[in-house]
Formats: C-alpha cells, sequence, structure tokens
C-alpha cells in the first residue's frame, strides 16, 4: 500500500509541475504573440498607405525608409517569430493546443506574416510606380 501511495504523490508532483510550466508557456506565448500583433498591426497600416510624392528625392525616402524596414523585419521580427514558433511546439508537445490566455494561435500569426511579406512586395511595387512616374515628369 505505502508503494501505491507513495508513486501516487510522485505522478501528483510529476503533474502539477507539468500544470506549473504548461502555464508559463501559455502565458508566455500569450504576451508574446500580443506584442507581435501590435508590431503587425502598426506595420500593417504603415505598408499600406497610399503612396503620392512631388519629386523623386522623396521617392528615394520612401525607398530607404522600406529598405530599412525590411531589414529590420528579416532580422528582428523573423527571431521574434521563431520564438513564437518554439512555444507553441512546446506546448504542443504537452498535447494541449487552446490557450486560455489569448485568441492568438500559431496559425493566425502565420497567415499574418505572410500577409505582412505580400504587402512588403506590394508597397516595393508601388514605390517603383511613383518613382517612374516622377522620372517622367
Amino acid at each position: 500500500i505505502r508503494l501505491r501511495t507513495d508513486n501516487r504523490i510522485r505522478e501528483a508532483v510529476v503533474s502539477t509541475q507539468s500544470t506549473g510550466e504548461i502555464e508559463k508557456l501559455f502565458q508566455g506565448f500569450a504576451a508574446k504573440a500580443s506584442q507581435f500583433n501590435g508590431w503587425y498591426e502598426n506595420a500593417e497600416e504603415d505598408l499600406s498607405e497610399l503612396i503620392y510624392t512631388s519629386s523623386l528625392e522623396e521617392c528615394k525616402r520612401l525607398h530607404e525608409g522600406q529598405s530599412r524596414f525590411v531589414e529590420t523585419l528579416s532580422q528582428i521580427k523573423r527571431e521574434d517569430f521563431r520564438g513564437l514558433l518554439e512555444l507553441d511546439k512546446k506546448i504542443r508537445s504537452f498535447h494541449v493546443t487552446v490557450n486560455p490566455y489569448t485568441w492568438f494561435t500559431m496559425d493566425a500569426l502565420e497567415d499574418s506574416w505572410q500577409n505582412l511579406l505580400r504587402l512588403v512586395k506590394e508597397r516595393d511595387l508601388r514605390i517603383e510606380k511613383e518613382t517612374l512616374r516622377q522620372a517622367q515628369n
């Protein structure tokens, strides 16, 4: 009887430790996902702005700003996104999928990421078209 009791106590301790670890992972994911989404919404708004300039110099500044944004995107935000992927992978290893601390899912964040990459390409094209328009004027 004592051996079974000791085993149950050990199982309860392990279960409690796992629950605490899962909670920390959920909270960490929720915080990082919220930060990522806030940044994403601002970036999406900036990338969607209409482009009208009155000189080639303004086009050049737009292009330089876009280049800086893309550089930041490729360095910092990819690392942040990879961090979210790692947290999601750890959470899934516990065979739980619903995070009680956020409505963000990795699938939704991946969709946002892909949309952002599409918006960057579209903005590049709009800047290029505006530069050509200014060069013709």
